[in-house]
């Protein structure tokens, strides 16, 4: 078999970005967060959007320079030292259970809106079991279903958008904010969830085309498009129906739909709702293992167990995925919950990455001599310090609800550090295959 039918395209690499990113802020959490900003929804999604945007340039840069199967480790190692590869990546994990926990809870939620019987907790279970089977099945299988559920996705609410534009009543939109700039401030760090997962492609750099060339391609194509339909999609839902009635529905972009749109099309809108949800839990299943397997090089976590596959499918990553995120679906918490943790998992994520592409120019030069895309030095610093804090400061907005995340995290990464303290490498270490690869 060719091996290059392993890698992931650039089409693929941006469907799981966009598949990934696009799911509970448009049709699971764009009734709270309305809720929160009243018509002003639509701005909160562009306010949202600057962390991302500087996030992005990290990522891209990283990607450019030095991609690699689990990024952020490696990433990490080598321009910071072992131990802040380790923080990042156990936190970017629990951030990515919380969003598999959210997004199932998110899935079956939204299909009770047309199934009101349903019961929540065992099909958020059903919809992981599902996922779970067909990444079993391969990393092309998963990329294919990822690539076609990403086009109903997109479709679904574009559909929804430009024809909406000429439903808009202007007097939905007074007063623009209801609830006070506060108000809407905590929206738009809520809606900051609208674009975490940016960069979970660069946890699998080393399984895409051209990773180079195509990492930074794939976060600035699927961010351009994300942002465009966010504030569309934000701008005609607060314009068809009053934000008061918008931020009480379980399904509120079908609901604005209605008003204009004729059954048959709700429901196809309604199943790109559906699929949202589905594309970023398998998203999440495709990259994460990628971490697992990158500290299981290291000697950190067991060799022989993280080896085992199904079809070049990591086995034991993706199961302790699954078994965890069962656990959370029984815990009650809610949506919101689970939503706050993926924000803090992978915004720390990104704040560590900042300060690791810091050193980049100095400490790999030849490689950031060498990266077809390049931020120059003179851009690339005040743009870290400018994400850095706009990231920093969307994580503590983010917990202001939900306080009892800070302790969790803490105590998530100080458990995993002493259990594996002793296997984390000195920072002599060898450099890995990985790192090898890369340089040459």
């Amino acid at each position: 078999m060719d091996v290059s039918s392993k890698k992931i395209s650039l089409i693929g690499a941006i469907s799981i970005i966009v598949g990934t990113v696009i799911g509970a802020s448009i049709f699971i959490l764009l009734g709270p967060i309305a809720d929160q900003t009243g018509p002003s929804l639509f701005l909160a999604y562009f306010i949202a959007f600057l962390p991302a945007f500087f996030g992005s340039l990290f990522y891209a840069q990283l990607g450019a320079a030095i991609p690699a199967t689990g990024g952020t480790y490696h990433y990490c190692k080598r321009l910071l030292n072992p131990t802040f590869g380790y923080i990042a990546t156990i936190s970017l994990i629990l951030g990515a259970i919380g969003a598999t926990v959210m997004l199932s809870i998110g899935f079956a939620e939204y299909l009770q809106f047309f199934f009101p019987n349903l019961p929540i907790q065992l099909t958020a279970l059903l919809i992981i079991l599902f996922l779970y089977g067909i990444n079993l099945l391969g990393l092309k299988t998963a990329e294919m279903v990822q690539i076609l559920m990403t086009v109903w996705i997109l479709l679904a609410l574009l559909i929804f958008a430009i024809p909406g534009l000429f439903h808009i009543e202007p007097q939905n939109f007074t007063p623009m904010m209801p609830n006070g700039i506060g108000s809407f401030l905590m929206g738009s760090a809520l809606a900051v969830y609208s674009y975490v997962g940016y960069g979970i492609i660069s946890e699998i750099g080393g399984t895409i085309e051209n990773p180079n060339k195509n990492i930074p391609r794939a976060i600035f194509i699927s961010l351009g498009m994300i942002v465009f339909i966010y504030v569309l999609v934000g701008l005609v839902a607060v314009g068809v129906i009053p934000w008061e009635q918008l931020s009480a529905s379980g399904a509120s972009v079908a609901e604005a739909a209605q008003v204009f749109l004729s059954p048959s099309v709700v429901l196809f809108i309604s199943i790109g709702a559906l699929f949202a949800t589905v594309t970023t839990i398998n998203a999440v299943m495709m990259t994460i293992p990628g971490d697992f397997k990158a500290l299981a090089k290291e000697g950190i976590f067991n060799q022989k167990i993280m080896a085992k596959e199904i079809n070049n499918t990591s086995l034991f990553p993706i199961s302790i995925m699954v078994i965890t995120a069962t656990i959370g679906i029984f815990t009650g918490f809610d949506v919101d919950f689970f939503a706050t943790i993926t924000i803090v998992g992978l915004l720390l994520n990104a704040v560590v990455l900042g300060i690791a592409v810091w050193r980049l120019p100095t400490k790999e030069k030849e490689a950031y001599d060498n990266a077809p895309y390049k931020i120059k030095q003179g851009f690339l610093k005040p743009a870290i310090i400018i994400g850095v804090i706009l990231n920093t400061a969307f994580i503590i907005l983010a917990v202001l609800d939900f306080p009892i995340i800070i302790p969790l995290f803490i105590l998530w990464i100080v458990i995993g550090y002493m259990m594996h303290r002793k296997k984390i490498p000195k920072l002599n270490t060898i450099a890995s295959e990985d790192q090898k690869a890369a340089n040459k």
